[in-house]
């Protein structure tokens, strides 16, 4: 993974940290995947883990933060269910998260919770309806 392309995920987590916490260090996003449900036949949540993590190690090696800041992420499984995903963004609300990427399969209701808490989150594999939009 170039530069280049971590440069814009950083800027805008980098702008998500400094709204909530002008003097944390270490930040910390959280990945909501897919690895054990039923929902999903695909769970992509399996190759996107090794993706988030090659991410967070190129950011912290390549000193793309400021100085003495590095970036971390926390992981739950959803299991591809909307209760399992929404108590996930709670959860790793509660425990300072500053974005969230994922989930698959559906996300409406983790969303908007996410956007109640005025974080970002990005999701990787969406086909419900409200935000996937065919080409």
């Amino acid at each position: 993974m170039s530069t280049s392309n971590v440069r814009p995920l950083v800027s805008l987590l980098l702008c998500c940290a400094f709204v909530t916490s002008a003097s944390a260090t270490n930040l910390t996003v959280g990945y909501l995947a897919n690895i054990f449900g039923y929902h999903g036949k695909n769970r992509q949540g399996h190759i996107i883990s090794g993706a988030m993590t090659y991410a967070v190690k190129q950011v912290n090696e390549q000193r793309i933060l400021p100085e003495n800041h590095t970036l971390q992420f926390i992981f739950e499984d959803t299991k591809g269910e909307t209760l399992e995903g929404t108590n996930a963004v709670i959860n790793m609300w509660r425990k300072g998260v500053i974005a969230f990427f994922g989930p698959e399969n559906s996300c409406e209701v983790e969303a908007t919770v996410s956007a109640s808490l005025n974080l970002p989150m990005i999701s990787y594999l969406v086909f419900h309806v409200p935000f996937f939009v065919p080409k």
